[in-house]
């Protein structure tokens, strides 16, 4: 008992408790019964996955076809449907994280082989690892990006660690604006 006293629920609705104050030889238990609620209020959950196929494929597209397809879908998706439209935009920003960081490496790495001489010895080793950890690193986006679309396409309710927090924020703030 968490509480340190007995707890038993008599019927549905109420609590019946036995309450007993330890000190002193003349004390009695005392019994309580509190009133619960039948029924509790709360806020039903913000992204709630489609019950159509139609939209399940639209978000799981969105993670493969990421330049194209969310944009063009945002532009159809009704506001009230927010789950669609938490996919579709977290599908374009994790996208266009990926793609813009690709892009950066990509940079860097020219910056760097500008620096190294060819007639250096371990030139070739050195530009075969860089370019074989570059490969890796675009199959592993790759796959995070097929990952993504087969949860989308299941319903699931995910986030992107950093991008996900304000891609449902931005989407709940757009949907209650109406």
């Amino acid at each position: 008992m968490p509480w340190g006293f007995p707890v038993r629920v008599t019927h549905p609705g109420q609590l019946f408790l036995r309450l007993s104050r330890e000190k002193g030889p003349r004390s009695r238990p005392v019994n309580v019964i509190v009133e619960m609620p039948t029924h509790f209020e709360y806020d039903a959950p913000a992204l709630v996955p489609p019950v159509d196929n139609g939209a399940l494929m639209t978000a799981a597209a969105g993670y493969i076809f990421w330049p194209v397809h969310p944009p063009l879908m945002l532009l159809r998706a009704e506001r009230h449907e927010t789950w669609l439209r938490f996919h579709l935009v977290q599908a374009f920003a994790f996208g266009a994280v990926t793609s813009t960081a690709f892009l950066v490496f990509t940079l860097m790495l020219g910056f760097v082989f500008r620096r190294i001489t060819p007639e250096s010895l371990w030139f070739g080793a050195f530009l075969t690892g860089i370019f074989v950890a570059w490969l890796i690193a675009l199959l592993f986006c790759f796959c995070l990006f097929l990952a993504f679309a087969w949860r989308a396409g299941r319903g699931d309710v995910f986030r992107v660690p950093v991008i996900g927090a304000a891609v449902e924020q931005w989407v709940l703030a757009s949907a209650d604006t109406d």
